[in-house]
């Protein structure tokens, strides 16, 4: 039998499907040949989106699992007394989906209050799948010292802890998370060997940023002007009411703007923001107010920067409640959202452990989310030193920091600090305290001599090295 293991969690908006997901990936990484598998899908208020684990290893791995089950199907089945044709069929779609793979995740079903039968069912598939139930469980609204009860609880309905293989802890408050692994070491639970820890999982606020398009459809709002609304992610959202010199505080990057139309005087202090490089997520004009279409003219080299410009004719207290109520779902449509919740989690994934104790030998290979990982390691290991001449570049910028955030290179960014400082906080990006930069002008007279000592046996003239240094591309190499 190959290895599954059961991923149930303890209750809802325990954010599962992104553990789920980020499992899969770590494994996949890591060259396992692994499969994934929803047995019952989810209620879903619009029948026509797909369910979404499913869709989104569909959409973000070379992987292919199959559909689920409609729980409205399985509600029917259940009730009229047919649960073993329901585990019958799940065995059946499990066991293709499983033919090129050793290892398999499977993804249970979310408690409901008003649904008895979702804990029997998931408890009934774990039994039909033999499979290892890993319990998910969110750290909000929980207190470290009742959690070995939490724990004893969730699992009662699978037998007890004793039949629980280990423990994912999700979104779990930075500050918080060495407390979590001391307590987990003086825990009876894990000292008695019952349960194992997989993952500590910290909160990560970014994670949870909405792109302007996925409030400009939460809201139904009209489109004025579309900028980057596709890409821009929203922050913070203020409601901006006050005179102009009370709410510069709130243009910052990321920021969600709400003020009503005719507001000529906001439009414009928003603008020149925009102009002064502040990368704002958007603008929603409120009310009925017809708005002032010179204002707005007068204004398109703001929105040219990318500003997204909305429209909606609530007023804008009721617009700002209505943002506050937007769920922080990922939207199906969002890669960029859910592979970066992907990646978090599978760096916090103890997939040793997985692999050790799976119930099967293993057989690995180099899948292109193995290269990847593999080849990242490696430059890690290695531990190079690489000069970017065009310091104040944008994406030079954000790429040194992804890599010094990743340990991947110790990169060297070249130019005026000021200027890269000015550029990283217009593209919304910290720099890291190890990431160096070298202002090549503060040096420059060191190396023009020796340069032209080297040089000037094969032609080169004292005039080239003293303009030419003067370039960052020059000088770097």
């Amino acid at each position: 039998m190959k290895a599954a293991f059961f991923l149930a969690p303890t209750g809802r908006g325990q954010g599962l499907t992104t553990v789920a997901l980020g499992l899969v990936a770590a494994l996949d990484r890591r060259g396992v040949r692994v499969s994934f598998y929803k047995p019952i899908s989810e209620d879903s208020s619009d029948q026509s989106q797909p369910e979404r684990s499913t869709h989104f290893l569909r959409a973000t791995t070379t992987l292919a699992p199959p559909d689920p089950l409609p729980l409205a199907e399985a509600r029917k089945l259940v009730s009229g007394g047919r649960l073993d044709e329901l585990l019958g069929t799940v065995v059946g779609t499990f066991e293709k989906s499983i033919e090129n793979a050793d290892l398999t995740i499977v993804e249970g079903l979310l408690p409901s209050g008003d649904d008895p039968y979702r804990g029997s069912l998931n408890h009934e598939l774990v039994r039909t799948l033999s499979a290892q139930v890993i319990l998910v469980m969110g750290m909000a609204g929980r207190s470290i010292i009742d959690l070995d009860d939490q724990i004893e609880y969730a699992a009662k309905i699978y037998g007890g802890v004793e039949n629980i293989f280990g423990l994912i802890v999700n979104g779990c408050p930075v500050e918080h998370a060495g407390e979590i692994l001391n307590h987990f070491g003086d825990s009876r639970l894990f000292r008695r060997r019952d349960c194992r820890l997989i993952g500590v999982i910290p909160h990560n606020e970014s994670l949870t940023f909405s792109r302007a398009i996925d409030v400009q459809r939460h809201l139904n709002a009209a489109v004025i002007y579309t900028g980057e609304m596709e890409s821009r992610r929203v922050k913070s959202t203020s409601l901006l009411a006050r005179t102009v010199p009370n709410l510069l505080h709130a243009l910052t990057p990321g920021a969600m703007l709400v003020t009503p139309a005719d507001r000529s005087d906001v439009i414009l202090a928003v603008s020149m923001a925009a102009l002064s490089h502040v990368p704002l997520s958007g603008l929603i004009l409120t009310g009925e107010t017809e708005l002032d279409n010179r204002i707005i003219d007068f204004c398109q080299a703001a929105f040219a920067t990318g500003l997204p410009l909305f429209r909606v004719q609530m007023d804008s207290y009721s617009t700002a409640t209505k943002l506050h109520q937007m769920s922080r779902e990922v939207p199906i449509d969002d890669l960029v959202r859910i592979r970066s919740a992907m990646d978090h989690v599978a760096q916090h994934i103890d997939i040793d452990l997985l692999i050790s104790n799976s119930r099967t030998r293993l057989e690995f290979r180099l899948s292109p989310a193995a290269f990847l990982y593999q080849l990242t390691e490696k430059a890690r290991a290695a531990n190079k030193r690489i000069v970017l001449p065009e310091g104040a570049e944008p994406r030079t910028v954000r790429a040194a920091v992804i890599c010094a955030k990743k340990g991947i290179a110790r990169c060297v960014l070249l130019g005026v600090r000021e200027e890269i400082e000015r550029v990283a906080r217009s593209e919304d990006i910290v720099l890291p305290p190890e990431l160096e930069i070298i202002d090549p002008a503060l040096s420059r007279s060191e190396y023009v001599r020796p340069l032209f000592e080297l040089r000037k046996n094969k032609g080169l003239r004292w005039t080239w090295p003293q303009a030419n240094s003067k370039t960052t591309l020059c000088w770097g190499p």
